[in-house]
């Protein structure tokens, strides 16, 4: 049985990505098991020349996310 994950749902998401952003995209994701196995990450590094692997991705903390500070003053303020 393929693997969904690397061999049609990551290379169909990259080509869509290089269609749609011609420029360039930085491929980002979260910590699910699925993005941070190790057949994922090399592929992704192969494939993604903005890749940063799952080593470098910053703590998962409030203190790193600005949207947060949005979003918490926006519930305060209800």
């Amino acid at each position: 049985m393929p693997n969904t994950n690397e061999e049609s749902l990551l290379p169909s998401l990259v080509t869509d990505c290089n269609k749609l952003l011609p420029g360039g995209f930085i491929f980002q994701q979260d910590g699910a098991p699925a993005h941070t196995a190790r057949l994922t990450q090399t592929w992704i590094a192969a494939n993604c020349p903005e890749f940063i692997s799952k080593d470098e991705w910053p703590l998962n903390s409030p203190d790193l996310n600005p949207l947060g500070y949005y979003v918490w003053g926006a519930m305060l303020e209800k």
